[in-house]
């Protein structure tokens, strides 16, 4: 039985995540902000999305639905946002709510998500809790030919269950790099789980003398060195209370 990639996470693998997407896939519900907020303020993704914000970089919703997550990220943290969603509706309810809250650095399109523009994501989140098999599939090829090297994919993990090609198994281009819990009204009690993935320089070997997997290793070394440094006064100051 095939596993996701957050292991210390309990499988989100409910009667919801395994029906096929055309039975299931107009349905939606509700992604609270203080989930939402606390996921996306975690230090990989709260600095991608300083680094969005700062070189003109795109937050990119697959899946945008009435734009509720891509709201909260354009309003909580200033980036530019574009939503993608095969609904039509549902675009113009997200588009209607960003007129009347004057928000102007988000837009949205009624798109399939196969199709979206990803050439200047810094951040894709993809909300699949509901995507089948073959669309999962067809989502990752497309990531892996068109997302900039270094760009993060927030996603849910249920979906990995049953995509045959699993994110971070050998010949993909992506590091695990962080888990999160988003607080949603379809599991109101233990919420469901994401995954946060980075795309590489290249497909995954598992041999260390590859220098794609060694950059790899070192760009998630040189990373820590750097939240050490930026962070070592809150860790001293943190330590001292223990002596």
């Amino acid at each position: 039985m095939r596993t996701t990639f957050c292991e210390s996470l309990s499988l989100d693998i409910s009667p919801r995540a395994r029906t096929r997407r055309n039975d299931v896939h107009n349905r939606y519900g509700q992604v609270f902000f203080q989930g939402f907020h606390r996921a996306f303020t975690r230090p990989r993704l709260y600095d991608a999305l300083l680094e969005s914000r700062m070189l003109g970089l795109d937050f990119v919703s697959l899946g945008s639905n009435v734009g509720t997550e891509s709201l909260m990220a354009a309003t909580a943290f200033g980036v530019n946002v574009v939503g993608y969603d095969l609904m039509c509706e549902f675009v113009d309810i997200a588009e209607k709510t960003r007129l009347e809250l004057n928000i102007e650095n988000a837009r949205f399109v009624c798109e399939d998500a196969l199709l979206a523009d990803v050439d200047n994501a810094a951040v894709v989140f993809i909300d699949n809790q509901a995507w089948d098999e073959s669309l999962m599939n067809a989502m990752w090829r497309q990531l892996e030919k068109k997302l900039p090297t270094n760009a993060l994919v927030f996603e849910y993990n249920g979906a990995d269950y049953y995509s045959a090609l699993a994110p971070g198994g050998p010949g993909r281009r992506w590091d695990l790099v962080a888990c999160a819990t988003l607080d949603v009204s379809w599991y109101p009690t233990e919420g469901t789980h994401a995954a946060i993935y980075r795309k590489r320089d290249g497909p995954i070997s598992g041999q260390y003398s590859d220098f794609y997997d060694y950059n790899s290793q070192l760009h998630d070394a040189m990373y820590a060195t750097k939240r050490m440094r930026d962070e070592g006064d809150s860790i001293r100051s943190l330590l001292l209370r223990f002596e």
